[in-house]
C-alpha cells in the first residue's frame, strides 16, 4: 500500500529518530504547553515560531508608550 506524501502522519516524530529529552532540559520560554505535547517535528516546529512571534509581539501597554513617548 503506498503512503500519500501530504499525510502528516507520514512525517517522522522525535520518536523514531530516537530523540529523548532530558528531565531537567530547559525549553524556551515562549513555548506553550500545547506546542511542548507534539510529537510531530515539523508541525512542532511550526508551532513554536507561532508562539515565539506572540511572544515578542508588543503588548497594547508597549504600544501605548511607545506612542505616547513619540507624541512628545
Amino acid at each position: 500500500m503506498k503512503t500519500d506524501p501530504r499525510d502528516r502522519n507520514n512525517y517522522p516524530t522525535d520518536d523514531d529518530r530516537g530523540y529523548k529529552p532530558l528531565d531537567d532540559e530547559k525549553l524556551a520560554p515562549w513555548m506553550t504547553r500545547s506546542t511542548q505535547k507534539i510529537r510531530n517535528t515539523l508541525v512542532r516546529f511550526h508551532n513554536e515560531i507561532i508562539d515565539f512571534v506572540s511572544y515578542v509581539m508588543p503588548s497594547k501597554d508597549d504600544h501605548n508608550l511607545r506612542e505616547q513617548s513619540l507624541a512628545k
